[in-house]
């Protein structure tokens, strides 16, 4: 018997991740445990997914621990290593269980601290996996490449430049507005789409941008042809990214992306030999470039670059290597 444990309920990568796995593993997964009444547990649900909703992560350990013990449960996966804590211990009450997780986020890295023989972890890049003590095994992310749009690029005098994402102090938003300020003069619209982090709701980042003509914020948006239609570049100002599932995204629907040469993004771009990375001293100049129209996007550079990510990043690729450690 397999179970998996998905910590959020969201429907940021890891959840989409999750499901894509979902979607074409080979493998008898027995119960998703996924909290309740969230986004998440919804749309497994409407895919007729074997769905249990918890609400106390506590009671949820508990009841993975009895259901251990009293059926023939051989693996238990959590798609994330928020609930690492828990996983210790279970690991070490059950030492004939196999335990797998997914470490995906540089915060969860200082916690994967100890290795047990029964417990294997899943680093989603080097990135990821240069911070973590414990010894882990890489596996890229995969990404299901549904849309493959035609790759248009911008020719407006007026671009709208998208910056996609949960708004948070980690995802490099101070580092845009002090850049954004040095170039104030731009004549491009910068278009927020994401929710605002309640902890960063009134930094005066935030409050200096919302001040701006040219700058909008649109929260959360699930659809995602609705996110790529209103934009034509997407740039991605987080340093610290440990892969950048937002990276496939853009260029299966066919926007330009534009991230800083760091993290996760760095090895995406370097594995599929794409060219449009910068470094984050940089930043104010590639604005300034993109407001004066210097900047000129070679279209086959960019289709080779999707081509090779339709190779390397394949969910087919994806869902192989982690069948293999789940069964």
């Amino acid at each position: 018997m397999r179970i998996i444990i998905s910590p959020s309920g969201k429907l940021y990568g890891s959840e989409n991740v999750l499901f894509d796995y979902l979607k074409h593993t080979k493998l008898k997964i027995d119960t998703i445990y996924v909290p309740r009444s969230s986004p998440f547990k919804t749309k497994l649900d409407q895919s007729n997914f074997c769905t249990k909703g918890f609400k106390n992560i506590k009671w949820l350990y508990i009841r993975v621990l009895f259901k251990s013990v009293s059926s023939k449960v051989n693996t238990v996966y959590c798609n994330e290593a928020g609930h690492i804590r828990y996983i210790y211990l279970l690991a070490l009450l059950r030492p004939n269980v196999k335990f797998i997780v997914h470490v995906r986020i540089l915060e969860d890295t200082p916690r994967i601290n100890r290795s047990l023989k029964n417990l294997t972890f899943i680093a989603i890049s080097k990135t990821i996996q240069k911070r973590t003590i414990a010894s882990s095994q890489l596996i890229y992310d995969g990404y299901h490449f549904s849309e493959l749009k035609k790759m248009i690029i911008p020719r407006t005098s007026k671009l709208r430049i998208g910056i996609v994402g949960r708004i948070t102090a980690s995802k490099g938003i101070s580092l845009f507005t002090e850049a954004f300020i040095h170039n104030c003069g731009t004549n491009n619209e910068f278009i927020f789409i994401g929710d605002i982090d309640r902890n960063y709701e009134n930094t005066k980042s935030i409050e200096t941008l919302m001040a701006q003509k040219n700058v909008s914020f649109h929260g959360f948006i699930s659809e995602k042809n609705q996110i790529y239609s209103s934009i034509d570049v997407l740039l991605h100002v987080n340093e610290n990214e440990p892969l950048g599932r937002i990276f496939f995204e853009s260029l299966d629907f066919g926007i330009p992306f534009i991230g800083i040469n760091q993290g996760g993004i760095a090895e995406i771009a370097n594995k599929i030999n794409y060219p449009y990375i910068f470094e984050k001293k940089n930043l104010a100049k590639i604005l300034k470039g993109l407001s004066k129209q210097e900047w000129t996007f070679d279209i086959v550079k960019i289709e080779n670059a999707r081509n090779h990510a339709l190779g390397v990043f394949s969910i087919a690729q994806y869902t192989d290597h982690l069948d293999k450690i789940i069964v």
